[in-house]
Formats: structure tokens, sequence, C-alpha cells
């Protein structure tokens, strides 16, 4: 018998749907059960993509007896963290403000009002080690909850206090300069491993948005220092397990500090990053390996995460059939049954594949070096071999919710990759992704969250769908030079400033005023996996700032840049996209004005600026074809040339260069 999570969208919450459980989605339903019967709540955060959720949902939610015990003890209820992050925001502060420690699946107790007692991640059904069983945890939460009530009260009080004083931090008057940045790069040289690349030990990610970072500060400071940490670290990421040598993309991180075997979820969001900075590192380096991955990672997410309507799905599952990587490892054996013996000899030494394998006897993939060019194509036929093999197999499962952020932000590794690389292919379905999400995710002048199939998810969009879109509309402008895209980016921003922005602490809050209230206004202002809301906005207010010559945005960021500059100096690994963000502001950014009769009467300036990578530029063009249809933005009022013939202007603080004619011009004036 189902429960009522059989009537959500969620694939996360619908794989708990036939749980004994009762359990009940977020809602006012919920919370009034549990204030009706002075039952505490059992709150479960998880995603569809997560191991050890899988563990727990197999072990204790499907389990009659532990069932009935959560069910007469608790009012239980089940959260998509993807849906709704900032209900998983919210509680895990409270987790780590409690214990120091926090993770997925993320279990919390709460009073019947909402507020946090006791919480942990995952527990087992038994007792293992020092870890005690799911079971006892569940009784001893009850009971707590009915003999020391007062206790619980106090407590949660003083968890509630320490998380508004996060949310609420207000701006300081430390000076934005390059302090920030230059000891944030000497942080990063510290922590950097020179023999296998990234930052720390393990378990280790890839930290795209650190590695961003450092290609900015080499741009500008030319530390060569810089470069070479994001060239090595690239070089490990595409030769390791953590890269799908056959598919194309990246699992999330890996469990050693070499980049060899990866927890084997993969993450849109990840993808997009990832692309992102290979492709930056191409613009400036010229080595064509990282070529090679940006269009293998982007073919991936085309060819198995896009939907019919150009929707990208949100991930893929660690999981095949209850067994973590099933999909992806190999055996000796199973390459020999494949191939003749020369061809197996070739694999297996190229790929380091051995008898006794590098994860629970079975083998993942890692290129041990460049191949051989002799061998080159050989092994190019043996990689589809293998991936035909491999698709044979049980595949993992995918969820295919389609949310705004990470929408955005492979949108915008796209359209930047379609544009450098020159590829109409990638172009059109960026197009195609921009056209889905504001046609489907657009509701009555309001951001949807998400999407399933061609329906829009009713949770409203928070700040990060806002800023990924705005910001990726506007990357997409620049690429079609379609003022519809600069319209929707200019849009979304005045719609950011109009819901999120408070104006009586100057903070951008992640939910809008038409939200649900929770405890506590969630404010996240740590760059984790992704970029967080408020730096992401940060750079589109920059970004809209220098095309409208809006002071007012400009003092806005500047304010929002200024809450978080004793953090990031404390522990900059937690602030990448912050990082970027200050160099953003710091080195104000340029405008290109294009003006000619039509797109492709300018289209030799927008090569040269695709080419280069120049991420404080901002491209906007005057094209007699658009006629008046553009945005109300001040540079759209500048004085400007004839249409004929083509020119572009480079503009600083609205002061702008004589017309340039030629593509040789501009690129001088952008490297000058």
């Amino acid at each position: 018998m189902s429960n009522r999570l059989s009537k959500e969208n969620s694939p996360y919450l619908l794989q708990h749907a036939n749980n004994p459980v009762n359990w009940y989605p977020w809602s006012d339903e919920a919370f009034d059960l549990a204030r009706d019967h002075d039952k505490p709540i059992l709150l479960s955060v998880g995603y569809s993509s997560c191991h050890w959720c899988h563990v727990m949902e197999k072990e204790s939610f499907s389990d009659p007896h532990i069932a009935t015990k959560m069910n007469d003890l608790f009012v239980n209820i089940k959260v998509d963290r993807e849906e709704r992050p900032d209900v998983d925001n919210l509680y895990m502060q409270a987790l780590q403000a409690m214990t120091g420690q926090g993770g997925w699946p993320m279990t919390m107790f709460l009073t019947p009002d909402g507020k946090p007692f006791f919480g942990g991640t995952y527990y087992p059904p038994q007792d293992f080690h020092d870890m005690p069983s799911f079971e006892r945890i569940l009784d001893a939460v009850a009971s707590a909850y009915r003999d020391q009530i007062n206790e619980i009260h106090v407590a949660s009080a003083e968890v509630i206090r320490r998380i508004q004083d996060m949310s609420h931090a207000a701006p300081h008057d430390q000076e934005i300069d390059a302090n920030v940045t230059e000891a944030s790069l000497t942080a990063f040289e510290a922590a950097f491993d020179p023999n296998h690349g990234g930052f720390g030990g393990a378990p280790k990610f890839p930290q795209p948005l650190v590695l961003e970072f450092l290609l900015r500060q080499y741009i500008s400071s030319g530390n060569p220092k810089a470069l070479e940490m994001v060239t090595t670290t690239l070089t490990a990421l595409s030769r390791g397990g953590i890269r799908d040598h056959l598919a194309g993309g990246f699992h999330r991180y890996t469990t050693d500090s070499f980049w060899t075997v990866p927890h084997f979820e993969k993450m849109l969001y990840d993808n997009a990053l990832l692309t992102s900075v290979y492709l930056h590192a191409f613009q400036i380096t010229g080595d064509r390996d990282y070529r090679v991955v940006v269009e293998d990672t982007i073919d991936y997410v085309l060819r198995e995460m896009t939907s019919e309507s150009g929707g990208f799905y949100s991930s893929q599952d660690a999981d095949t059939e209850g067994s973590e990587g099933l999909t992806y490892v190999w055996t000796k054996e199973q390459i020999q049954s494949i191939f003749d013996p020369t061809a197996a000899d070739m694999i297996c030494q190229h790929y380091g594949i051995t008898d006794d394998g590098n994860f629970e006897h079975s083998n993942v993939l890692s290129a041990r070096n460049d191949p051989d060019p002799t061998i080159a194509e050989q092994l190019v036929k043996a990689k589809l071999t293998l991936l035909e093999a491999r698709e044979r197999r049980p595949q993992p499962f995918k969820d295919t919710k389609i949310i705004a952020s990470w929408n955005g932000l492979m949108l915008r590794s796209l359209t930047e990759a379609a544009a450098t690389l020159d590829r109409s292919d990638y172009l059109e379905a960026a197009v195609k992704n921009a056209d889905y999400l504001y046609n489907t995710l657009m509701v009555d002048g309001r951001l949807a969250r998400s999407a399933y199939q061609n329906s829009a998810s009713p949770i409203k969009g928070y700040l990060e769908d806002y800023a990924s879109l705005g910001l990726a509309f506007g990357t997409l402008y620049e690429a079609t030079l379609d003022p519809k895209w600069l319209t929707a980016s200019s849009e979304l921003t005045n719609e950011l400033h109009r819901l999120f922005w408070d104006h009586s602490s100057q903070l951008l809050y992640d939910t809008g005023i038409d939200q649900d209230t929770l405890l506590v206004r969630p404010r996240d202002i740590i760059d984790n996996a992704m970029p967080c809301g408020n730096s992401m906005a940060t750079e589109l207010l920059l970004r809209i700032s220098a095309l409208d010559n809006d002071t007012g945005l400009r003092a806005m960021a500047a304010s929002l840049i200024q809450t978080v500059l004793p953090l990031i100096m404390r522990a900059p690994t937690g602030f990448g996209n912050w990082l970027s963000t200050v160099d953003c502001y710091l080195a104000k950014p340029t405008e290109i004005v294009l003006v000619g009769e039509t797109r492709k009467d300018v289209m030799m300036f927008s090569k040269i600026i695709a080419d280069q990578y120049s991420p404080n530029v901002v491209v906007v063009a005057r094209l007699k074809s658009i006629g008046e249809s553009l945005p109300s933005l001040a540079i759209f009022q500048t004085n400007i040339p004839p249409y004929a013939p083509p020119v572009a202007l480079v503009c600083r603080a609205f002061s702008c260069s004589p017309p340039l004619i030629s593509p040789e011009e501009l690129k001088h004036q952008m490297i000058g």
C-alpha cells in the first residue's frame, strides 16, 4: 500500500512511496498533525542519486518493524533536498551546529513547530561498532521528547539563535581589494597536491570553482603557479577514474586522493562546471586534450541527460540494482572475453586493469598516460566496443527532474563551448534548452524551481534559480545576439531584486517574499559543489550594472561581497565563486559594443571575443536588422557610429574607444 508520497513528482520521493512508513511530504498537513497529537517530527532529507540514502531506505524504511515504530512515535516527513534547498540548508546548518558534521541522508528530529533538537545522518538497522542502531535512536529521541521537553526547548532555541546569527551577517567595512585574492591564492598553494592535483586528501572533490578562480588569477596577475595548479589538476582528472572514459562526463568525487576510485553518481552541476573550466583552460593554453574533454562531457549530457524538449536532467545514480558502480567497472576476464589477446593486453595496460582490481575485485578505468600515437586509433575503436558492451548492462537510475539553477549552469557552459569551438549543434541545443526553460518554468511571471516532463513544479524558484538563469541567458545573448535573451536576463535581475533583497538588512536571501516562512529565512553564502545563489547573484548584478550604468546595482554587489570578506580570509576553499566575483568587481566589467547591419556583419568580432578567456567582458550589439527591439539598458543609449562598415567599440565606465574596424584591432584592445 502506497503512502502520501505516491502523489508527488520527485523521483526521490517516489522511491519511498511504497515504504510501510507513513511518509508525508513537507506540508502544513504534517505539521498540523504533529501539533494536534503533540508528536515530534522525524525529518529525512536526501536525493535520488545518494548511495547511503538508498541503503537506509532498504535497511530501515522498508522494514515493517522499524516503520511501525516510526509511525507510532513520530510524524514522518520526507524531503528531496534538490526540490527544497531551503529546507535542506536550514536543517543542515542545524545539524552542523549540533554535531559539527553533516551529510545525507540527513535525519533530523523536530518539535511540532519545526525546531530541531537532535539529528544525524545515516543510521544502521543494528548497532555497528560505535554507531547506534536506528531503532535505538528512535526510542531514545521519543523518550527524551516525553521526559525532557523543557531541556529540548532550551537546546532548540539556542540552535535557532546560532543559525539566525549566521543568516543575518551584516556587511563589514573591510575594503574590497586585491589582498583577499592574493591571500586566497597563497592558501590554495599551501593546500595544493603537486603530485596528483587538487586540494587536500580523500575524499577528494575536483573543486571547479576554485580552479576557475585560479584561471582568473593567472589572467589578472600572470602568476604561473595559478595556471600550473589548474593544468596539473585537469590533466589528472581527465586520466583518472573520476572521469567516465567511455561515455564521457565526470563522477562526483573519489574516495582516494589519486582520482582513481569514484563515488559513481553523476551530477549535472559537476559536469557543467568542469566543462567550463576545461573550456577556459583550452582558451588559455590551446591544449587540445582539454577540448576533447569539453566535447566528450557535453556529448554525454546531450546524449544521456537531455529530455526531448531540451531540458537537462539532474543526475545519474551511484548504484545499479543496489550495487555501487556495477555499470562502470570491469574485470580482466570481461575484457579478455570481448577482445583478442593483443587488443585485450593493450586495453588492460592503458586503463590499468589488473587481476586484483582497484574496486571490490573489479577495475575502474583510469588512463595511465597519454596513449602511444601508434595505438590511439585502436583505442578509440576499443572504447566504442566497450561502451556498446556496457550499454547492454543494467543502467543506473536517472533523476529526470529539470532544475532551473542546474540547467542555467549547463546552459552557460554549453553556450560558451558553442561559441569558442564553433559548434553550431551545441548552439542549437543551447537555444532549445533556453526556450524550454523560459516557456516551461516561467509561470505567470514567476520562475518555478523545476519541471517534470513539460510541467512546472508548484515549488517557486529560489535565488540560485534566478541568478543562474540570469547569467546563462546573458551568455546566450552574447553568442546569438538575439535581444530577447538579454531582455530575459535583465528581467530576472529586476525580479531577483524585488523578491530576494531585504531592504532593512541590505541582504539577499535564498527564499522570496512569496515563499514558505521557515524558522529562519535561509541565506546560504557558502560555495559548495556548486556556487551559492548569493555569489551568482552578485556576479549578475555586476554584469547588468555595467550595461546599465547602474551604480545602485554595483553598490548592492559591493555590500554583498563585504558580508563574506572575513569568511573568505578564514576559509577560501568554501568561497571559490565569491573569489571570482571579487575579481569581477575589482576589474570592473569591460563592455564591447558591436555595430553593424546584421549579426553576420559582426561575427568576425564575435569569434575573436569567444576565442579569448575574458571573464570580465560583457558584449552587446547594435544591429540595424534588430531595430528598436532592445532592452532598456543605458549601454544602448550610447552614441554609436553608422552601421556600415561593421565596427567594435571597447567601453570602460562608459568611455569608449574609437571605432575598431578589424578583428586584430579588437584583439589588441582586449589583451592590451
